[in-house]
């Protein structure tokens, strides 16, 4: 067997994985899937896996969906990237004739009404291409940005010429149709690799009741059984069909063995690739509507509707009175705010799930360990105080954990701070790396030495004023930070925007 062969295979078990992703949708509860389709021939270029719904979904957009179509491609390597002219381009996925553009668009001819209540993914491997215009058109889930591709601007400007490109490659006359077009279009890319992305499937599976892929085993028996049940012309499976075929592979969990005392709960502002949290998490907030791209939809949303729906959804959960295990796919702020809500004397314990570049990691902090209790006396932080030119009251708080921050951090406190007397920046000892914290109990204890420096360095004249707090670092960590600042009073919260000009805006305020 040759060497290119191999990357056929994988890719052919890629998508034999996701067909199990999809899956599981019909076994969620309040779940609407009726039926998933493993290579169906009635949608062109969109045909890997698909599956449907009725009563219709609603989208993130508040639109009805009734199907969703998935062309998945798994590649070896990073060789492209998405751009605009890549969506108009065949050979950008391997085709002759036909580009990205032009199959969507030749659905849209087939059947318009079914079309407009269908959604069209691709999922890729490969990111986007970071120096085209398209980085700044595609949304958190992958949706084309109708605000900014329609912006109003002749067909001179730069989304006027993407415009005139795309419309002359479809042979549309007008934008209206274009826009019909783009509408149903989302575009998942850079896709988890295998290793990652089985990860990600191991999770759902569990969470509906079917056996995990086992870690030692190189081969799936779910990628064997849908090629299995392909070549016996079976392809489209309703809940009830494919659960029979499941427990007569013997692939269900017992049902003992799903039983336990943790209350599994996520919260979701951002979505990256694939979407797993609502099938890992026993109930999850999500607040996507409110966002477009890094930022929420209207700066006053961070107060009168992501605020109260965060402590509305803590305060519920809190109630269950179990261990809680934390999903966080957000901003930096919501997982402070989580952890400011959830603080460490509501009497649960708390684990989160922390993701980085090899797989994820479940952070717990079990204080009393003898290990960690050797080393209180280990020094988590470089502190640095950056005096400024004024006798304001306000504390600038530069945490510098996965990169340096402090130098967009000195420079935004210069041009909007001017009550800021003193910036501290404080660096993980070791310096800042995505591989800087060990465990939650190492971001325990440097929140604790950080909150005691910041209590016996703080002066009379700034105890009154606001902290101002910038964070690079990661979600379990500013979720562990919010546990344990209320003490110090006024808080303003920001967000750096990697994807737009590379500033920081405010976000939430406390206390509220």
């Amino acid at each position: 067997m040759g060497d290119n062969i191999i990357p056929r295979q994988q890719g052919d078990d890629y998508q034999a994985i996701y067909f199990w992703y999809q899956a599981c949708n019909l076994y969620l509860q309040n779940s609407t899937a009726i039926r998933v389709t493993w290579e169906n021939n009635d949608v062109h270029g969109f045909d890997d896996v698909s599956i449907h719904y009725e009563p219709a979904q609603l989208d993130y957009t508040g639109e009805e969906v009734q199907n969703k179509y998935y062309q998945v491609k798994f590649h070896v390597d990073h060789d492209k990237g998405f751009s605009c002219d890549a969506l108009v381009d065949p050979e950008f996925i391997g085709a002759k004739k036909e580009s990205i553009l032009q199959r969507l668009h030749k659905n849209y001819l087939s059947d318009k009404e079914t079309f407009l209540k269908s959604r069209y993914f691709i999922v890729n491997t490969w990111g986007v291409d970071y120096s085209d215009p398209l980085k700044n058109l595609l949304d958190n889930n992958g949706g084309i940005r109708m605000e900014k591709l329609f912006d109003g601007t002749g067909e001179e400007s730069k989304m006027g010429k993407i415009r005139v490109t795309w419309r002359s490659h479809l042979k549309l006359t007008n934008d209206i149709e274009l826009r019909e077009v783009l509408n149903s279009l989302r575009i998942y890319h850079n896709a988890k690799g295998i290793e990652a992305f089985n990860e990600e499937v191991n999770f759902r599976l569990s969470h509906v009741g079917f056996k995990p892929i086992s870690d030692t085993q190189r081969t799936s028996p779910y990628a064997s059984l849908i090629k299995q049940l392909h070549s016996e012309k079976r392809k489209t499976f309703t809940k009830y069909e494919l659960l029979a075929i499941l427990e007569r592979e013997q692939l269900l969990i017992e049902k003992s063995a799903l039983k336990d005392n943790v209350h599994r709960i996520g919260v979701r502002s951002f979505k990256r690739g694939t979407d797993t949290i609502k099938y890992e998490t026993d109930e999850y907030l999500c607040l996507l509507p409110y966002f477009s791209g890094r930022f929420a939809s209207n700066y006053e949303l961070w107060r009168t509707t992501i605020l109260p729906l965060l402590s509305n959804f803590s305060e519920k959960v809190v109630g269950h009175n179990k261990p809680l295990e934390i999903h966080l796919d957000t901003h930096l702020s919501i997982a402070f705010t989580m952890g400011y809500f959830i603080d460490n004397k509501v009497g649960v314990s708390t684990s989160i799930w922390q993701k980085g570049p090899k797989g994820r990691k479940l952070f717990a902090n079990n204080i009393e360990s003898a290990d960690y209790l050797n080393r209180t006396i280990d020094k988590n932080w470089e502190i640095e105080h950056i005096h400024m030119d004024n006798e304001g009251t306000d504390i600038a708080l530069s945490i510098n954990v996965t990169h340096l921050g402090l130098p967009k951090v000195q420079e935004h406190v210069k041009d909007n701070l001017p009550q800021t007397s003193t910036i501290i920046s404080a660096t993980i000892a070791g310096g800042p790396s995505f591989h800087s914290i060990r465990d939650g109990n190492h971001i325990l204890l440097a929140v604790i030495e950080l909150l005691q420096h910041l209590k016996v360095n703080r002066n009379q004249n700034e105890e009154n004023g606001c902290v101002h707090i910038f964070i690079a670092g990661p979600n379990t960590f500013a979720f562990t930070l919010g546990q344990y600042l209320k003490s110090l009073g006024k808080i303003n919260l920001y967000e750096f925007d990697f994807e737009g000009n590379g500033s920081y805006q405010k976000t939430i305020e406390f206390p509220i």
